[in-house]
């Protein structure tokens, strides 16, 4: 089920327009009101997505999910 989420997530996000389009409303965006005092990601933008970064440069992998597998 795990591969299955995964290529969901991939075709979700190949299909999402790239971010060059919206580079006029990128500044306005905020950092979200529960971030760590002067943590700038997450940010929330004005139509509701939100902005992560993830700092990973030894990770041999990285895995993300919303919600564990038991929902």
């Amino acid at each position: 089920m795990t591969v299955a989420w995964f290529a969901l997530l991939l075709q979700v996000l190949q299909a999402a327009p790239p971010a060059q389009a919206d580079a006029p409303n990128a500044d306005a965006s905020v950092p979200a009101s529960s971030n760590i005092r002067g943590a700038e990601y997450p940010r929330i933008h004005p139509d509701g997505r939100v902005t992560f970064r993830i700092k990973a440069p030894d990770a041999q992998s990285v895995v993300f999910g919303f919600f564990d597998e038991q929902r």
